[in-house]
């Protein structure tokens, strides 16, 4: 399939959640939105994940490209993030540890209910 097609599929979830993310009546972002979609689309067989795998692969595989100019706006603005920088990074430092020790007795647990069932 070629790559237009595939980048069309993306794009048009990605347009159909800014649509339904429009007609909210709270604020969601409609990438998110659009995100769930082709997931529930891929889950229930909708879209055949052959129909837009190597297109999204290699979308991933370059993420990193993305975030350029991301962080070349954030440089751009240093004097307005140079005051708050301490807590910004606190806040991130914070949240990430919580993320991954959360994470990590989640998954433990999970693991420890499936032994438990296995044994059972």
């Amino acid at each position: 399939m070629s790559i237009i097609v595939q980048l069309s599929v993306i794009f048009g979830f990605t347009l159909l959640g800014e649509v339904v993310a429009s007609t909210l009546p709270f604020v969601f972002p409609g990438s998110v939105i659009g995100l769930l979609l082709l997931y529930t689309a891929l889950t229930l067989k909708i879209v055949k994940i052959d129909t837009i795998e190597p297109t999204a692969s290699g979308l991933k595989n370059n993420m990193a490209f993305f975030f350029v100019p991301l962080t070349v706006g954030l440089m751009e603005s240093w004097t307005v993030f140079q005051d708050i920088m301490i807590p910004i990074l606190v806040i991130v430092f914070v949240s990430t540890l919580l993320t991954l020790v959360i994470s990590a007795k989640t998954t433990d647990a999970l693991l420890e209910k499936e032994m438990e069932d296995d044994h059972a």
